[in-house]
């Protein structure tokens, strides 16, 4: 393949990707348009409105990603064909997969999911709101808007809110940044390019917090800050799915970290001291994270070098499509432009 041949290569896989994300934005905002008119028919509660809104943000997701990936199949069948990865299964039935559960394999899922809940989320929770003035900062950005009212509630309609609201979340967000944008984005640009643009994403979508109106006042390190980590946290959800395509022990720990970052923000609100929690809460959690560290000391391992053979072959030259260090770069800058192309369109459709 001939230098020109491999740079339009690259343009035009990442361009086709750009594309197909765009058709699928596209349906999960108009299946967000009709629940959203649903929604507002029902004279409901700000609390239960919040219920609502998080459940049908999640089902026009689940509704529209397989459609919309059928219609793209339809529409760019050919071009397809000459672009991605050959596969012996439709994209949005691999979608579809995604959800299913074997009983053969779920204690190892359920595994996977406590040692990414208790050696990732939680320790990275735990230095961020050891921040000076970063608890305030997320309880401002958070608790003051319509949908972060729960955190006002007494304790026992708090609890069963946060279970609902933050596992309906984050089953959303795990469809549409692992599942989607990696289950796709290997079809057309390979193994290590989508572990990149979904995590920067991620990371992305939570410094967007700067733009909040109540962030004004605060440091502008600490969404910053946010972004890096989520972007941190991204990036080894990514690695993990791309080898092992279980979207299960991510929703599971993104659900769980949640709900406890909301008994954080809903403990600090009430009055109480993050000294308490540290002593009753987090310490306990991170006792039971090196516990598991130690037993299960070879996954960890395991996984830890993936995560830094995930970073150095995307910056490798990939040998595969002989590329020079001139295509390489090529790559990355135009996988810079996708991210930030995918952060603006997230701000034009409701994902």
């Amino acid at each position: 393949m001939t230098e020109t041949n491999r740079r339009t290569e690259i343009l035009n896989n990442r361009f086709y990707f750009l594309i197909e994300l765009f058709i699928v934005f596209v349906g999960i905002t108009i299946f967000n348009f009709i629940f959203n008119a649903m929604r507002s028919l029902f004279q409901t509660s700000t609390l239960i409105d919040t219920y609502f809104y998080h459940l049908f943000k999640l089902v026009a997701a689940l509704i529209a990603v397989p459609i919309f990936l059928f219609v793209v199949n339809i529409i760019f069948q050919p071009k397809q064909q000459k672009l991605i990865v050959e596969s012996d299964m439709s994209s949005s039935k691999q979608q579809l997969l995604l959800l299913k559960i074997k009983k053969s394999n779920f204690k190892y899922q359920l595994l996977w999911g406590l040692l990414i809940l208790f050696i990732v989320y939680i320790p990275f929770s735990l230095f961020s709101y050891l921040l000076p003035g970063y608890l305030e900062f997320e309880s401002d950005v958070i608790f003051n808007n319509t949908f972060g009212s729960y955190l006002g509630e007494e304790v026992f309609i708090f609890l069963i809110s946060a279970i609902i609201i933050q596992f309906l979340s984050s089953f959303k967000e795990e469809w549409i940044y692992r599942g989607l944008f990696i289950n796709r984005g290997e079809q057309y640009l390979g193994r290590f390019s989508p572990i990149i643009i979904t995590s920067i994403f991620f990371g992305l979508s939570h410094f967007a917090y700067i733009f909040s109106p109540n962030f004004p006042g605060h440091n502008p390190l600490y969404p910053i800050f946010w972004g890096i980590i989520a972007t941190i946290v991204g990036f080894i959800s990514a690695s993990f799915f791309t080898r092992k395509k279980w979207l299960f022990p991510l929703i599971f720990a993104h659900t769980i970290s949640n709900i406890i970052a909301a008994v954080t923000l809903w403990y600090f609100i009430q009055g109480g001291s993050f000294f308490d929690l540290l002593l009753l809460l987090y310490m306990p959690l991170i006792v039971i994270g090196i516990i598991l560290v130690i037993y299960q000391f070879s996954r960890v391992k395991k996984g830890i070098n993936y995560i830094f053979e995930d970073i150095k072959n995307y910056f490798n030259k990939n040998q595969k499509l002989d590329e020079t260090k001139t295509d390489r770069n090529v790559r990355i800058i135009f996988d810079i432009i996708i991210i930030l192309i995918i952060w603006f369109m997230s701000f034009l459709f409701i994902i």
